[in-house]
């Protein structure tokens, strides 16, 4: 990624990366029926990193060897 995209779309990817494993962990902590609303933040951050994926695509941030 460019140097000026550091703390821009690399921020977000990696807030909505990390995300994901701390939602789990929070849900399978709070031994309540609520787990789903932690699931379903997870399945938003995986759509905000799939977007981000997209958009770094788009504008050729990523070389095609990840395209694969």
């Amino acid at each position: 990624m460019p140097k000026e995209e550091r703390f821009e779309l690399t921020s977000q990817l990696t807030r909505a990366s990390l995300s994901i494993p701390l939602n789990i962990v929070e849900g399978c902590g709070r031994f309540t029926e609520r787990f789903c609303t932690f699931s379903r933040c997870c399945l938003g951050s995986t759509n905000e990193i799939d977007y981000c994926y997209l958009c770094a695509s788009e504008l050729k941030y990523i070389s095609e060897e990840y395209k694969k």
